[in-house]
């Protein structure tokens, strides 16, 4: 074999190698990105959750809602989430501009998140901050950012949260700082 056909040769090699080297990276690249492809998309859509005794305990409604199968999660956008008391009347309206639904029967939501009392003769009107997580099961929210409450004659702020929604229950638990109005006269 003369140098000439050795060096062909071993041109050739090489073009194998680095096509098969830059082939190979492609198609790992194109699997890792379709780990992280919605498994569906939906748009306006309401789920409703049952009690085990078959009364509707919350609703869910999004405008947009994509379900990602690795992740056991998935992504809303402006979800409202209504709980509803023992007697089936509305109770909580929780709203934020994203959130997160995950598989394990909970719920985070983000920015300008807002839960709101829609019952009558509330001790809590409103209670907003810019991140809540709510466990269903337990029906408690929590957060460990700043909130603001209100309510009829009084404005409570604090870092950190944890309420119970059934029982209308909340906890500030740090820097906790009230002020009360007087009824006009």
């Amino acid at each position: 074999m003369s140098r000439y056909n050795v060096a062909i040769f071993l041109l050739f090699l090489t073009a194998i190698g680095l096509w098969r080297w830059f082939d190979n990276s492609d198609a790992q690249t194109a699997d890792v990105n379709s780990l992280y492809q919605p498994a569906f998309i939906a748009t306006d859509l309401i789920t409703r959750h049952y009690a085990a005794n078959g009364a509707l305990m919350q609703t869910l409604l999004t405008d947009k809602a994509e379900h990602y199968n690795q992740l056991n999660s998935t992504e809303l956008t402006r979800p409202r989430i209504i709980t509803k008391n023992r007697q089936g009347g509305d109770q909580w309206q929780l709203t934020g501009d994203k959130g997160v639904l995950n598989d394990n029967d909970s719920a985070l939501l983000r920015n300008h998140v807002e839960l709101r009392y829609l019952g009558e003769n509330p001790i809590v009107q409103q209670m907003t901050t810019d991140y809540l997580e709510m466990d269903f099961a337990k029906q408690q929210v929590r957060t460990n950012l700043s909130v603001e409450i209100t309510g009829p004659g009084f404005t409570n702020r604090g870092t950190g949260l944890l309420a119970e929604l059934q029982a209308e229950k909340y906890q500030l638990l740090s820097n906790s700082h009230a002020r009360y109005f007087n009824p006009s006269r």
